[in-house]
């Protein structure tokens, strides 16, 4: 994303070389001839070095091309408003997903060939969704979370359906997520007014061992340093974060933004990358495998397009 902004700095460079050339000019030194072609190498230096590295925006980090996914499902018209994507066991042979407008959970198959749905409560903004051992979480934008057991699903009878109510302060929230690490759910904040004019992104951590479901800590995302990675064209809004299952570092996606911050254990921002705008129509969800495989769902965008989930493979090699 860094390279977005190159060829706005050569600019800067390219009229400060062109007034060089002037004075150089209107001097009239004996070595003119040498002033003019020693401007337009550095001018021709920067504009190319700027504009091709431009053409690459930074779709790719050390372990993954998110411009090559190695997989792409396309989705029919019930989850044309996709929003979260978790995987239903420890066998990940399975994904879990549910949309923004219907009480619905749905499981899809790897290939994507066989999808079904199950009703498990009243039409509302459901924004994401996460498993812990047999309980499946699934978040609603005001922060009230909904639990069952995943039992139900084997049985095509989802019952014991529980809501957790006012459990966070009033805002939109967007992500939920566990970390086996630290064996707590994450629920990220995409509007509160915790962050008003504030460069931070805050982060509930709840304890997920009860019923109760107590917020336990409060964490914040310094977007100074991402602001610092990327530019600030607009606010960072997360959609959606997941935990990775080898580094353990934390990916926070963002439709809004189009683009994935990577940060460590603890949220602190280590490096972003760029997404696709063609690929990723309205990114809004992501879960890793066993394999450290990124899957990332998407909404159809448009009344006329397809949802779809990408499947984006871990390369080996250096940590983000």
């Amino acid at each position: 994303m860094r390279t977005t902004y190159l060829c706005m700095e050569s600019l800067f460079l390219y009229w400060f070389s062109r007034l060089l050339y002037i004075r150089c000019d209107m001097r009239r030194i004996n070595a003119s001839n040498v002033c003019s072609l020693a401007m337009f190498a550095v001018l021709l230096g920067i504009t190319l070095l700027a504009c091709s590295q431009q053409k690459e925006p930074g779709y790719r980090t050390s372990n993954y091309d998110f411009g090559k996914p190695q997989q792409v499902i396309q989705l029919d018209g019930r989850l044309a408003e996709i929003s979260g994507i978790t995987f239903s066991d420890d066998n990940y042979n399975l994904l879990l997903a549910q949309e923004d407008e219907t009480g619905t959970l749905y499981t899809i198959t790897r290939d994507g060939d066989e999808v079904r749905p199950y009703e498990f409560g009243a039409d509302a903004d459901y924004e994401d969704i996460a498993r812990v051992g047999d309980e499946v979480f699934i978040l609603r934008s005001d922060g009230n979370i909904v639990r069952f057991n995943r039992s139900g699903i084997e049985s095509g009878n989802l019952t014991s359906v529980k809501a957790t109510k006012k459990l966070l302060p009033k805002g939109e929230y967007e992500g939920l997520a566990y970390s086996a690490l630290t064996q707590k759910l994450y629920i990220l904040c995409k509007s509160c007014a915790v962050d008003n004019k504030k460069e931070t992104l805050t982060i509930y951590s709840l304890d997920a061992s009860n019923d109760k479901l107590d917020v336990d800590d409060t964490l914040t995302v310094d977007l100074k340093k991402l602001y610092a990675l990327v530019g600030k064209k607009r606010t960072w809004r997360p959609a959606a974060l997941a935990q990775h299952p080898v580094t353990k570092d934390w990916y926070i996606l963002s439709s809004v933004n189009m683009g994935i911050v990577i940060t460590d254990s603890e949220f602190k921002v280590k490096s972003a990358v760029a997404l696709d705008g063609k690929l990723y129509k309205q990114p809004e969800g992501m879960a890793f495998d066993a394999e450290a495989n990124l899957w990332i769902s998407n909404e159809a965008g448009t009344k006329a397009g397809t949802a779809t989930i990408l499947k984006i493979n871990y390369i080996e090699g250096d940590a983000n």
